[in-house]
């Protein structure tokens, strides 16, 4: 399964990549971290059209993020949210999944995830 994981820019995305490289899911399927490469953002419309799956790291909201999302909807995907258990989500995220989940630690969200992956 492909899998994409947008967030937004203010998240410390390189604990967050930390805990995804390390984790089953990344083992067991390809998954693209939008600035792993460089804090240059790749040409995510194409690589949203070509995932199974995102889950999008909703905690702080991010323009980037939003259109990311609406893309995802546009191509029909399914989209989990996953954000940190005492941050408030955006009332538009309930338009783009219906499938969130929360979490306290990087651990606890690996282990949620490879449930639900």
């Amino acid at each position: 399964m492909n899998i994409y994981f947008p967030h937004s820019k203010q998240l410390d995305y390189e604990a967050f990549y930390a805990a995804i490289r390390t984790s089953a899911v990344f083992d067991k399927h390809t998954c693209t971290l939008p600035y792993e490469k460089s804090e240059t953002p790749q040409n995510s419309k194409s690589l949203i059209e070509k995932a199974d799956l995102i889950i999008a790291e909703v905690s702080y909201p991010g323009t980037g993020l939003g259109i990311e999302l609406g893309w995802a909807e546009a191509f029909h995907k399914r989209v989990i949210c996953i954000y940190k258990y005492d941050f408030h989500l955006a009332g538009s995220l309930k338009y783009v999944s219906e499938e969130f989940v929360s979490y306290n630690s990087y651990p606890e969200l690996i282990k949620k995830l490879q449930k639900i992956v």
